[in-house]
């Protein structure tokens, strides 16, 4: 009986009456809560996001970008959002910006768990600018290059603490359980995650403002990240100059040539094929045809990743003039990525 009235709440009943239902049963700061929120920082803007999932799919219950003048003022829009939708104790993952850390790729060093930090604080000392007791720093392998001279390696994610801790801070203090906190490249890489369920690479190139990214997985493992030249804004400054076409020309051609040498890098170092599924998301509208030019340039198919299969976007997100909710996506599916891979 109690196991029907459940699924009646979770699946048929109406929305006022199932959102009351998640906002109090379970505990929200569980890990069988269905819902979860991720959020990005920045000095003068939030971004957040708002899922729940009860089915093979997550309902994209609500996304906001919210403009403040002072970083101060976080914690108090955060604490409004949660009182008004009741997310109250609600797991949530924060992406840092890239500005935000570091990523320094290191060989991996024979020493026990307990002993790590101190090693790998004295072994990257001279590769930071700011005091070594501020720092904070994670890690995760990268896969084995197929090198005779090739070592084991791993990827240091490097933060300051006296930035991200007052950020931390406010998220708690609003009412939310800030339970992750997640680099933009991992999160492209559980998106890329979703169509990997065969021996094919991916790469997904993700224009933005300034920085875009560049990343190849296979198998739902990151091998390879790097920064493009190209950007958002270099396009539109080559759009709206004197001889427009040959500069978007020149930016798209060596747009085409950076990535196809990463890819040829890609190759040399893991003995694997190239990419065959390469994606193309943006942040915001891009000015051109970025997808049928490079399309052309590289002699592969292009394509937008269709998150469909895995999203019910009732939240109306348009992620060709709103792409910076993309890697929110991807950090929404963290703790759910298995079940994805299971269901689909």
């Amino acid at each position: 009986m109690l196991s029907q009235a459940k699924r009646f709440l979770e699946e048929k009943a109406p929305k006022k009456l199932r959102d009351w239902y998640f906002t109090w049963i379970p505990s929200q700061n569980t890990v069988f809560s269905p819902d979860r929120c991720c959020l990005t920082v920045s000095e003068d803007k939030l971004i957040f996001l708002h899922a729940r999932k009860t089915g093979p799919k997550a309902e994209l219950v609500y996304s906001e970008i919210f403009a403040y003048e002072r970083l101060q003022e976080l914690q108090g829009i955060l604490a409004e959002v949660v009182q008004s939708r009741g997310l109250k104790g609600v797991r949530t993952t924060w992406i840092l910006r890239p500005e935000h850390y570091q990523l320094l790729q290191t060989e991996a060093l024979p020493v026990a768990p307990s002993e790590f930090q101190a090693a790998i604080r004295f072994k990257i000392k001279e590769l930071i600018h700011f005091p070594m007791q501020d720092a904070v720093i994670d890690s995760f392998p990268m896969p084995a290059a197929k090198l005779a001279t090739s070592l084991n390696t791993i990827m240091l994610v490097v933060a300051r603490l006296s930035v991200l801790k007052p950020i931390a801070d406010q998220i708690n203090a609003s009412g939310l359980t800030l339970t992750t906190v997640d680099i933009q490249e991992l999160c492209f890489r559980n998106l890329t995650a979703l169509f990997e369920k065969d021996e094919k690479s991916s790469a997904l190139i993700f224009l933005r403002e300034d920085k875009s990214f560049l990343i190849v997985t296979s198998q739902q493992q990151l091998y390879f990240s790097r920064y493009l030249d190209v950007n958002l804004k270099s396009l539109r400054a080559a759009q709206e100059g004197p001889d427009s076409q040959a500069a978007l020309d020149a930016l798209v051609n060596t747009a085409a040539l950076d990535i196809q040498r990463s890819f040829d890098y890609y190759q040399s170092q893991w003995r694997l094929p190239e990419p065959a599924r390469i994606f193309l998301e943006t942040q915001r509208a891009c000015p051109i045809d970025m997808q049928t030019l490079l399309s052309q340039r590289l002699n592969v198919a292009v394509n937008t990743i269709d998150l469909s299969p895995y999203f019910d976007n009732r939240a109306g997100l348009d992620l060709k003039t709103e792409g910076f909710f993309l890697p929110l996506l991807g950090g929404i599916l963290r703790e759910w990525e298995q079940s994805y891979v299971a269901a689909h």
